[in-house]
């Protein structure tokens, strides 16, 4: 884990610190110093931690749960083609509140709602099958499959502030070893080694994710602009379509912070050649930047709680 190495060197040199100061050895140094020696391998201590709480079943439940809204979030077109950030297809209806539903499978899920959280879901996705890799040996394959499905939207993930962590790198690192001989969950055979399945999703991710982003950022760019520009001539509209608002600001947020971790990252060595600078380049960034700057510049405090009351008049009683 990027830093880790630092911080060990600022344990033994506050501890040097104050023995000099002191002359006495800080006396949580010694149980300190097994802790951070425990953690040597940060990625494997914590996936012995995971497996000793006996939760794998549980974080697998949650994380199948959050598939519906991932498959939406990952289908651009689709959302572009359901008028998801675009009020004006709704014609009569204009003036009422967004109620679309996630699909037609899950009509009580509100799509705006979960495709402002659905970046966490994926983020979730990808740490849970690091931190417990036996769900990658399931024999239905479930959360394998949505697991390499998120993978390949990322190089790197955050962790803590400013830490990222390499996807693919601590995936390769993970093939090496898991499962060990003996495990308590015979994989099937295609899965006993993992490095193969691993190295091919670290190929396609860095092949396809910087254009998949790409195409949602300029989906995002265009919807926008549409939406300034609509709020900016009808005001009264903003409380009604304010789930679009919101959709889309956390939207445009998970995009921008994933275009700056991207700037500077790198992916393994053996798919390195795979990597091209353009698809992480975009010109047109400050577009996107700009367009939030805007979205709050429109008058939010005042417009919401005078046109909420002229559009609750105009809808029936349920």
């Amino acid at each position: 884990m990027d830093g880790f190495n630092d911080r060990k060197m600022l344990v033994s040199l506050y501890a040097a610190a104050h023995q000099v100061k002191t002359n006495a050895v800080e006396p949580s140094f010694v149980r300190i110093g097994h802790l951070v020696e425990s953690f040597d391998n940060p990625i494997r201590k914590v996936i012995s931690d995971v497996e000793n709480m006996s939760i794998a079943s549980q974080l697998s439940y949650v994380i199948m749960a959050l598939k519906p809204a991932i498959d939406a979030y990952l289908a651009t077109e689709t959302l572009r083609r359901n008028n998801m950030l675009n009020p004006t297809d709704e014609a009569g209806g204009l003036a009422l509140p967004v109620r679309q539903p996630l699909s037609l499978q899950h009509p009580k899920q509100f799509l705006h709602s979960e495709m402002q959280d659905a970046d966490q879901y994926m983020l979730w996705t990808v740490y849970v099958g690091i931190a417990c890799p036996e769900l990658l040996l399931r024999e239905d394959r479930q959360f394998l499959t949505l697991f390499n499905t998120v993978s390949r939207q990322y190089l790197t993930v955050p962790v803590f502030r400013d830490q990222q962590l390499s996807v693919h790198q601590v995936n390769e690192e993970l093939a090496k070893w898991f499962p060990p001989r003996n495990y308590k969950i015979r994989p099937p055979a295609d899965l006993k080694n993992l490095k193969n399945l691993f190295k091919e999703e670290a190929k396609e991710a860095t092949l396809l994710c910087g254009r998949a982003h790409a195409e949602r950022r300029s989906y995002l760019r265009g919807e926008m602009a549409n939406l300034v520009a609509l709020f900016s001539d009808t005001p009264g509209l903003i409380a009604p379509k304010f789930p679009m608002v919101l959709t889309a600001l956390a939207m445009a947020k998970a995009e921008l912070l994933w275009y700056f971790a991207h700037k500077t990252t790198h992916t393994t060595k053996a798919v390195g050649k795979f990597l091209r600078e353009d698809d992480y380049d975009d010109p047109y960034i400050s577009s996107l930047i700009g367009l939030q700057v805007q979205f709050r510049s429109i008058p939010f405090r005042s417009v919401p709680f005078r046109s909420a009351a002229e559009f609750r008049s105009r809808v029936p009683p349920p």
